[in-house]
Formats: C-alpha cells, sequence, structure tokens
C-alpha cells in the first residue's frame, strides 16, 4: 500500500466519522464518498446529506459544506500559539495525512498539504423533497465560505 493509498483510506474513515455531525434530529442518514479521479488528478470528498426541513437554500448547502470540513479537518480542536487561518490548519491536517509517522519535518507536511489542497474538492449534496434536482456546492477543500 502506498502512501497516497493511506491518506485516501484516512479520509474515507474521518469522512464516515464526520456524518452523525451532518445530520439533523429525525432527518435521514447521510452518506460520504472519498474517490481519486486520474483523468482530472482530483480528490473527491462527496457528501450526500438529506434533510427533511422543507426551507432549505444555497446557502444551507455551503453552512453544511463547511460545517462538513470544519468536522473533517478538526478544526477549532488545536490551539496554537500562534494565529493560524482555518485554510492554514486545513492545508497542515490534509498534508499530515497524507505523510509518514513520525513527521519528521513541519516543511514537508505543509509542502504536501498545499498541492494536495489544490486538488482536492469537497462537494455537498442536498436533496430535495419534490425535486428531482438536489441542491449542490462544490469548491476546492481550503474555501470555507458559506457564500
Amino acid at each position: 500500500m502506498s502512501i497516497f493509498d493511506y491518506g485516501i483510506k484516512r479520509l474515507r474513515s474521518v469522512a464516515i466519522q464526520v456524518l452523525p455531525k451532518l445530520q439533523g434530529q429525525g432527518d435521514p442518514r447521510p452518506q460520504s464518498e472519498v474517490t481519486f479521479d486520474p483523468e482530472a488528478r482530483q480528490i473527491r470528498i462527496n457528501f450526500f446529506v438529506p434533510i427533511n426541513a422543507g426551507n432549505v437554500s444555497q446557502t444551507t448547502c455551503w453552512e453544511r459544506r463547511a460545517l462538513a470540513i470544519r468536522e473533517l479537518f478538526f478544526i477549532g480542536a488545536t490551539p496554537y500559539t500562534v494565529p493560524v487561518s482555518n485554510e492554514q490548519r486545513i492545508v497542515r491536517r490534509l498534508g499530515a495525512m497524507f505523510t509518514k509517522e513520525p513527521i519528521d519535518f513541519g516543511n514537508v507536511v505543509q509542502a504536501t498539504g498545499e498541492r494536495l489542497s489544490e486538488l482536492t474538492r469537497v462537494r455537498m449534496t442536498i436533496p430535495l423533497s419534490g425535486s428531482t434536482t438536489p441542491l449542490v456546492c462544490e469548491s476546492r477543500v481550503a474555501d470555507l465560505r458559506t457564500r
């Protein structure tokens, strides 16, 4: 198994652990999928989150996507002595998932994370009752905007 395979498996594992935090009370169970598209050379993290609430908008989609990313990369779980942006936290955690342990050099993790963050997309799909077209929002992994 390569380091890349190991990193994908770690992403899949964490994506599954995040699902209960994306599920609202009384909502159907969400699903996740982590894949690598060799033609586009992209890692794709997909969340399918059914919501029973009637007032679902594109903003809801972006907010759920941001929540999924914060949970996926443990944003806010680690205190830093210096200010670190959420984007940098995502880059570092993504890099750590795809590097050997013990991690000898922080710059290796940083460089790996920066490259992978350019190639990684997170997509949130929310099916709408009474419609065949779901709400979909997708962007780079380090984009936490709620639009």
